[in-house]
């Protein structure tokens, strides 16, 4: 059973962000370029489902991501702080052959960040430790 999509961020730029909710996650899927034009609304759909998912587990899916600059950087990092306190967990898809993970890796945000292959391992993690 298909879940629907619950909210779709237009973007100023090249960049489509949408919030769903998945297999008991709130799943935020970017695609395109995250950087400084993108991040604000990258930023905004993040802050709100991280609300939602309080308590529970926050994926962001990261695959269709063509171009991730310091500015999305920063984003993703703000977002790994705003989950804390709100007691969710966090899980980021990002294929190992995907644009977005080599700056993940290099800013060492890999070691704050879960990183997952693909969302079905993202949201297969949800029943492991």
């Amino acid at each position: 059973m298909a879940e629907p999509v619950a909210e779709e961020t237009p973007a100023a730029g090249p960049l489509c962000v949408s919030v769903r909710h998945a297999g008991g996650a709130v799943v935020v899927a970017v695609a395109g370029e995250l950087d400084m034009l993108g991040s604000g609304d990258f930023w905004s759909a993040a802050e709100a489902a991280v609300t939602t998912a309080a308590g529970g587990t926050l994926v962001i899916d990261l695959t269709q991501v063509v171009f991730l600059d310091s500015h999305g950087l920063g984003a993703l990092h703000r977002v790994a702080e705003a989950v804390r306190p709100h007691g969710a967990a966090l899980r980021v898809v990002v294929g190992r052959d995907r644009p977005a993970r080599r700056p993940i890796e290099l800013t060492g945000l890999h070691q704050v960040l879960s990183l997952c292959d693909s969302l079905e391992e993202a949201l297969a993690s949800l029943s492991g430790p």
